[in-house]
């Protein structure tokens, strides 16, 4: 448990604070760039970490780069993620004592040519400028870009993808004027889609008016304490459409219909009475999320911050004394283990605790917190700590684990303290354990079976064929991309796969899951145009289906047809 304490600590540890460490390694540094255009991509977070837990995070800067001045000697596994897309790069970082300069390069399927700029200008209601307005272009309920308009109310978006978008503007809070989508609608459904296949201008927007609300509360902790200076944000709740939420090397992680929150739309700082105030709310059903000024924590050496939501419904009136609790983040502990099937016969084998494993976890809130993906590293005795989540209400996604450097096809069942496994998870608390449990199958032979002692609890590593895959040609199909969708029954997320066909048409995609998929051939996707709500329901209703069994390797003919806009 000590080392996986350690982990947690370092989970969100600054890499200035190791470098100070003066550790005796070498330095570490590299890049992150769009796999397509080599554009570098800006604010993408690299995480290192090793099988005793110890952490590296760093930032990439404006041009991508990124750089850590010192690394502790060891094999590093590494991790890069940006706006929920996410890459596993399967080459591990051997850093030595006192070594060379280590020089990486990652890539992610982040957008196919960043060329498009969108600009256009806003005014008021009243038909002046709308100085300072914030606009916010987006791409589905996980992606949006924001800009401000200048004194002019003139705006733009640069470096965009080619695709359809949603325009909405945020007024200042002295217009009096409500955030409207492009043209003119107070309502999403009013909204009109811009399409973007290269430079494009809008014209004609125009804030609009309706009756408006205060809503006023003040900000403390569990004890009644006042939380001064605290960040508040406002943002709506809403139904949202099946999409997809997370993408990782050629793989994505699609959500059913649900509620979840929606663009912020306002956010002030509290006073030093944690007193906040928020003039004009329109009626309907929002969400309220504080989070406190950070703090040294003294154990662990860096920024802590409190965090915490509180959902609020607008009908006729006024809101005053409208309370947010903030918290403590919290500790997830939990264990996970392999539960192993012969593949001949279905027969139950046993379990083994997933040592080694690293078992990724994908936090979704429904309450406005941040996204993230967790890091839980499995010791030998099958237990795991992440540490330092900001408290709110999420759904929690477990991704299929990794064990040497590869993914683990596997069925993930899991529990959370007592609220089962339906994926909803409330008020997480401190005390709340992640049981997760890997469905996998093996075949008969493998080191890990045997006739008197199915599971061979001295193996250490698990490395058997646990997936299958699909080979196909897809006409006049090169540069063309392949889509798969799991067809699926009930709440659970579907885990699809995007790949890329070579030039002459054919395409491989590994490392599925057994069972039926959905597939479709387009020119011009990419795992950024996937983030299209409207998109992704039309790849879910194709008829074109594939058998994916294990160890097996399923052909297929495909045509390739325009990306739908």
């Amino acid at each position: 448990m000590k080392n996986a304490k350690k982990f947690g600590r370092l989970l969100c540890m600054a890499v200035s604070m190791h470098a100070a460490s003066a550790q005796s390694g070498a330095p570490v540094q590299g890049e992150v760039r769009n796999r397509v255009t080599g554009a570098g991509i800006a604010g993408a977070s690299v995480t290192f970490f090793t099988q005793d837990a110890v952490r590296y995070q760093v930032f990439t800067d404006g041009s991508g780069m990124f750089r850590i001045a010192d690394m502790e000697p060891g094999q590093y596994q590494a991790v890069v993620e940006k706006s929920g897309f996410a890459m596993f790069p399967k080459d591990p970082v051997q850093v030595e004592r006192g070594g060379a300069p280590i020089q990486l390069q990652y890539q992610l399927q982040f957008g196919v040519a960043p060329r498009a700029t969108l600009s256009g200008r806003v005014l008021t209601s009243a038909g002046k400028a709308a100085a300072s307005a914030r606009l916010i272009l987006i791409r589905g309920p996980e992606l949006s870009f924001t800009t401000t308009a200048n004194a002019d109310g003139r705006f733009a978006f640069v470096q965009l993808d080619p695709g359809a978008y949603t325009l909405l503007a945020v007024p200042s809070a002295s217009t009096g004027d409500v955030p409207t989508y492009f043209p003119s609608s107070i309502e999403e459904k009013g909204a009109q889609r811009i399409v973007i296949g290269g430079n494009a201008e809008v014209d004609g927007f125009q804030l609009q008016t309706a009756p408006v609300f205060r809503v006023r509360g003040v900000v403390t902790d569990n004890y009644g304490r006042i939380a001064p200076r605290a960040s508040v944000r406002l943002m709506p709740i809403k139904q949202q459409p099946a999409h997809v939420v997370l993408s990782f090397d050629s793989t994505f992680i699609a959500a059913g219909e649900g509620p979840g929150p929606g663009p912020e739309v306002a956010r002030v700082v509290a006073g030093d009475d944690g007193s906040f105030e928020f003039p004009s709310v329109r009626a309907g059903q929002w969400s309220i999320t504080a989070n406190s000024q950070p703090v040294i924590d003294p154990e662990s050496g860096f920024n802590v911050a409190q965090g915490g939501s509180a959902a609020l419904t607008v009908t006729d009136g006024d809101v005053k004394d409208l309370r947010v609790l903030v918290a403590d983040p919290f500790t997830l502990a939990g264990s996970a283990n392999w539960q192993i099937w012969c593949a001949s016969g279905h027969i139950g084998c046993g379990q083994k605790p997933a040592e080694g494993a690293i078992a990724p976890i994908w936090l979704r809130p429904v309450d406005g917190q941040p996204s993230a993906l967790h890091l839980g590293l499995v010791h030998a005795d099958g237990t795991f700590r992440i540490e330092h989540i900001p408290a709110g209400n999420y759904v929690i996604q477990a991704l299929p684990p990794r064990l040497n450097g590869r993914a683990m096809t596997a069925r993930v069942l899991w529990q959370l303290g007592t609220h089962g496994d339906s994926g909803q998870v409330e008020d997480l608390r401190r005390g709340d354990r992640l049981a997760l449990t890997f469905t996998i199958t093996t075949g008969e032979g493998e080191a890990i079976l045997y006739v008197d002692h199915p599971v061979d609890l001295t193996v250490r590593h698990i490395d058997a064929e646990l997936s299958g895959s699909v080979h196909g040609t897809v006409a006049n199909g090169g540069g063309a991309a392949v889509v798969l969708v799991p067809e699926q029954s009930g709440p659970h997320p579907a885990r699809g796969a995007l790949v890329f066909c070579q030039p002459d048409g054919t395409f491989d995609a590994r490392e599925l899951a057994a069972g039926s998929y959905r597939i479709a051939a387009y020119r011009g996707v990419d795992m950024e145009a996937l983030r299209d709500p409207e998109l992704f329901r039309r790849i879910l209703a194709n008829e074109k289906k594939v058998r994916v069994e294990l160890g097996a390797t399923t052909g297929v003919q495909l045509e390739a047809s325009s990306w739908p806009q």
